[in-house]
């Protein structure tokens, strides 16, 4: 099987199986009515911002996106910030319109899948396994602790991203263990993240993944939800075009 570049982003809807049952009880169908406009959301999303190959599949409550394009990084982190919006918007409107509060975790991570497509006795499986996919699941469960934003991203999508606006980054990464000692030598890293709505949160020790220590950076909140900066930033990822089309969306 070929090794196939990859950016995932998995969203999550907190909570998911209480409110199931609290409105099955109530016998309205105003969370599944929500959920319905959660995965057209996805959908349409991932349609806007790659003309190249994406994947969208869904453990209910929970959506796993990859990108696997060219440009699978930049996609894929306009993706994670466009869709952060998004759910900031609507989980906000269900939580007045319902009286119940509903709230999200965003996370995002590049590296290496394979594609899985089997078939026998008429049942198929076609899907894609690797690291990737445990790791950014485990980065966004990180996001239930946090009081300050919905959404954060692993190193390895940091370095692709922070690529576009600093060419030589990919270098200065090369073999870094320590990213505290690197990110304080270099202030221009820093003061560049925020181009890109990020602050680096530390390392973390991820449960399944103890043999590594990963850099996760934490999207932040203010940034992203100021008009100019969101789309300064989408722009500069995908380009004024898709960016139309996510507007549009948004307007929508």
């Amino acid at each position: 099987m070929t090794k196939i570049d990859s950016t995932v982003v998995v969203t999550d809807i907190r909570n998911f199986t209480g409110l199931s049952i609290l409105f099955e009880d109530r016998g309205s169908d105003i969370f599944m009515d929500f959920m319905e406009d959660y995965y057209e959301h996805h959908m349409l999303l991932a349609k806007e911002i790659s003309t190249e190959d994406v994947y969208v599949s869904t453990t209910g409550d929970g959506i796993i996106t990859i990108f696997m394009g060219e440009n699978h990084a930049f996609e894929g982190y306009a993706y994670a910030l466009s869709m952060n919006r998004v759910l900031t918007e609507i989980c906000g409107k269900f939580s007045k319109d319902a009286g119940v509060k509903l709230s999200f975790g965003i996370g995002a991570d590049s590296g290496f899948i394979k594609k899985i497509d089997t078939s026998k006795r008429g049942i198929s499986i076609n899907t894609y396994l690797g690291p990737v996919i445990n790791r950014t699941a485990r980065i966004e469960s990180l996001t239930k602790g946090y009081h300050f934003t919905n959404m954060a991203i692993g190193g390895n999508l940091y370095k692709l991203i922070l690529s576009l606006i600093v060419p030589d980054s990919i270098e200065i990464f090369e073999n870094v263990t320590n990213y505290d000692d690197l990110l304080e030598d270099n202030p221009r890293l820093v003061s560049k993240s925020k181009r890109l709505l990020v602050y680096y949160g530390g390392t973390n020790v991820l449960k399944g993944l103890e043999s590594e220590t990963l850099p996760i950076f934490r999207l932040i909140k203010k940034l992203a939800d100021n008009d100019f900066y969101f789309w300064r930033t989408i722009i500069t990822l995908i380009g004024k075009e898709k960016a139309k089309k996510i507007l549009s969306l948004d307007e929508e």
